[in-house]
């Protein structure tokens, strides 16, 4: 009956419902995009652990250089307030 309808690619199960067969390659590329997408997520993860260790990295270099402007600016305060200090005397 069904397939004098011209329905060869689908199958009744239990008279009411029905699944569509389709090839096997489909079923393939439904896998492969599913990998895929997989593998892009997992792949932006680790860019991003790798973007913030960069970015730490690279702000604790930044954050060294203020430290070592800061304790340069102090030793020459000292040494003119030194200096002023033996000038006075």
């Amino acid at each position: 009956m069904l397939l004098e309808k011209g329905l060869s690619h689908v199958q009744v199960l239990k008279g009411e419902t029905a699944m569509v067969m389709l090839p096997w390659w489909i079923y393939l590329c439904i896998i492969g995009i599913l990998i895929s997408g997989y593998m892009a997520f997992k792949t932006a993860r680790q860019d991003k652990l790798i973007d913030e260790d960069f970015i730490e990295k690279e702000g604790q270099v930044y954050l060294d250089r203020i430290e070592q402007e800061r304790q340069k600016k102090k030793e020459m305060l000292e040494q003119q307030q030194l200096q002023d200090d033996q000038s006075a005397s």
